[in-house]
């Protein structure tokens, strides 16, 4: 009853759907709690609800997986707001990337998902909406830490897509596009990865990105047209 530390670490670049760990029902019980680093939304009976973190202080990195599983309503009792969270991935599983079912459903999870304003690094992973949630747009989620970063990687990506005023780093893979268009209005993008699109053969960019310093391509064999306007 006095855990202060479950660390259930994982290597954030290399996770895939296949990792899970199920949690047992009473999480919530262990009120001295401050490190859980990994939750797996699940609905296996006799499991973990996403509700039971509601009252737990939890500090440091949390990773939440298979968000596609999660009950609209449910996700807002997560209550990451109210948590000393630094850094935090939110993942959905690969295979809802271009579900439209879950598209909807997946922009009210994110929405209900806002976390504390002492958040050093997020990551977005198959998120599969079309819109990213109004905290996204806040800078003062990124202001207070000059190591502070931001990744989307491998999302549904519309051909042209709105600025995130604080994001620093992006990530563009596995993605079915042959074009890629960035507007102006992204303040802090320093560096733009583009990795493992077959089917990208034009990326153009605004020429009002006043910060971007590297621009990184990787298995990109169609690409023959990069301009900046």
């Amino acid at each position: 009853m006095n855990l202060w530390h479950l660390d259930l670490h994982l290597d954030w670049e290399v996770i895939t759907d296949s990792t899970e760990v199920a949690l047992p029902q009473g999480i919530d019980n262990l009120e001295q709690l401050e490190t859980l680093s990994r939750f797996n939304v699940t609905s296996a009976c006799g499991s973990c609800n996403i509700i039971e973190l509601n009252k737990l202080n939890l500090r440091g990195d949390v990773c939440l997986l298979n968000l596609a599983k999660m009950p609209t309503g449910q996700a807002i009792y997560a209550n990451l707001k109210g948590k000393h969270i630094e850094k935090l991935i939110l993942r959905w599983q690969s295979s809802v990337l271009n579900d439209q079912l879950v598209q909807q459903q997946s922009e009210d999870v994110i929405k209900s998902l806002e976390p504390h304003h002492g958040l050093k690094c997020l990551w977005i992973v198959n998120y599969p909406g079309n819109n990213f949630p109004h905290w996204m747009a806040d800078r003062v989620f990124f202001e207070a830490r000059d190591n502070s970063s931001l990744y989307l990687q491998q999302f549904q990506l519309s051909p042209s897509f709105g600025a995130v005023a604080c994001l620093k780093n992006l990530l563009i893979s596995n993605l079915p596009m042959d074009k890629i268009f960035m507007p102006g209005g992204f303040p802090s993008l320093e560096h733009l990865k583009l990795v493992n699109l077959s089917s990208l053969k034009s990326l153009c960019l605004e020429n009002e990105i006043p910060k971007l310093k590297q621009i990184y391509i990787s298995d990109c064999p169609n690409l023959n047209r990069v301009v900046v306007f």
